[in-house]
């Protein structure tokens, strides 16, 4: 039973202890933000690895039999510290250490918290600053770990979770540095740069932005890679995802649409859906008519663009048919293939009929020159039989026989009469005469 006296030595001690922890805790706090305390007395804070030596990690390969995927890195997933202070911390009792980490051998974490203890039986005293410290000491070193490490094959959500942490422990660096763009020559702090994946060049990101959006707004997609001139001679344009953080998603997509296009006009095989609302791309197989879309599936005729009409049937004809035949005939003496493909694309007698016609109406325009004229009125051919070259058409309009200019009704002869004129004293020209003018204007 205890007495008065020892009750009293007690309940002061036990005032003293809480007095001792709450100032401790209050200063840890503020040297570690990042400590969280839930108010019985225990805590937890997250202690970040960082070296300065590279770590190897090898991780086996799900995908691949017997092959081992290594990772080189300065940053591993952070530990975390819990603490309990039982009754009679600091003076009587040390405290309960716990540590926590996804990567670190148990054998490592029982051997850090016995020197977390060590500390208290020294002194018998607030410990935790010097627990803490300890481990941010030894995280230097990650914990006198082996510079190459081997992990089980279970362990593909641990290789990714220190793929991340790596990158974003990168990312910290990179951001709290200062940098010269290699385009404006500026220095900026790494928030405000961009760093090439590839080569590792740094420029500030309004100068990347504003070029690389000229370069895709103008076609210039082999200018899309690193503006470091010697490092530009060998270097790959950027990929998607880079692209993308640097110039946004909606350049990024035109990029796509305009290289993609890029590519298919130069590919003989790919033409383009006639549809304005579509305009995606379409392939045929090579010297063949059918082309369905891609983006719509509309079947067309790859020649007319029509909507397809079937193998047998041709083509319609559009345009000038006398600019098809001459096409047709020049191709037929310079290049065969082409001629080839406009038979099949129109087909091969309505070809032959249309040269056919084309020779018979240009036959039919010499003769109608040498021996006839065209009213510039109603393009109607007269053919003088007998007479003076003074011609009245059946829609009532005065012209020259011999040139087809138009002649004043009140007064027709001045025309030849005129010594200006081309048919200066030609009123009555035979028709060897008509021939030998008209032969001038062929």
């Amino acid at each position: 039973m205890l007495v008065p006296c020892e009750i009293m030595t007690r309940k002061t001690l036990i005032d003293e202890n809480r007095e001792l922890i709450n100032d401790e805790l209050v200063a840890l706090q503020s040297i570690y933000p990042e400590l969280e305390l839930d108010g019985n007395n225990c805590g937890r804070v997250s202690i970040p690895v960082s070296t300065e030596d590279t770590f190897y990690l090898s991780f086996p390969d799900l995908k691949r039999t017997n092959n081992i995927d290594t990772i080189a890195t300065k940053h591993f997933p952070a530990i975390e510290l819990e603490f309990f202070l039982r009754e009679g911390y600091p003076q009587k009792s040390p405290p309960v250490f716990f540590l926590k980490s996804s990567w670190l051998p148990m054998r490592q974490r029982r051997t850090l918290t016995s020197s977390m203890v060590r500390l208290w039986n020294e002194i018998h005293d607030c410990v935790l600053f010097d627990a803490i410290e300890l481990l941010r000491s030894s995280a230097s070193s990650a914990f006198q770990s082996p510079k190459e490490m081997v992990f089980p094959s279970d362990s593909e959500s641990l290789k990714q979770e220190f793929l991340t942490t790596d990158k974003h422990a990168s990312l910290m660096d990179f951001e709290n540095r200062t940098f010269t763009c290699l385009i404006c020559f500026d220095n900026f702090s790494g928030k405000d740069c961009f760093r090439l994946a590839r080569c590792g060049h740094v420029c500030c990101k309004q100068c990347l932005t504003d070029y690389y959006s000229v370069c895709i707004e103008e076609g210039m997609f082999t200018q899309l890679k690193c503006v470091d001139l010697e490092c530009a001679k060998t270097a790959s344009i950027l990929t998607l995802e880079e692209m993308e953080m640097i110039v946004g998603p909606e350049l990024r997509k035109r990029f796509q649409e305009l290289d993609e296009k890029r590519r298919y006009e130069n590919d003989a095989n790919i033409v383009f859906c006639p549809r304005k609302s579509c305009q995606g791309p379409a392939r045929r197989d090579p010297g063949q008519k059918l082309a369905i879309c891609l983006k719509c599936d509309f079947a067309f005729c790859s020649f007319c663009q029509a909507s397809w009409h079937g193998d047998l049937s041709a083509c319609k004809l559009q345009g000038d048919s006398k600019k098809l035949v001459k096409m047709y005939l020049d191709y037929q003496e310079s290049d065969a293939d082409k001629a080839e493909e406009l038979e099949k694309r129109y087909g091969k007698r309505i070809l032959d009929k249309l040269v056919e016609q084309v020779k018979n109406d240009e036959e039919a325009e010499r003769w109608a020159l040498l021996n006839g004229q065209r009213c510039p009125t109603c393009d109607r051919v007269v053919e003088r039989i007998d007479g003076c070259c003074h011609m009245i058409c059946l829609c009532g309009t005065h012209f020259c026989f011999l040139c087809g200019a138009y002649l004043m009704e009140a007064n027709p002869y001045i025309h030849f009469n005129d010594p200006m004129s081309t048919c200066y004293a030609m009123l009555f020209a035979s028709p060897e005469e008509k021939q030998r003018f008209s032969e001038n204007w062929l």
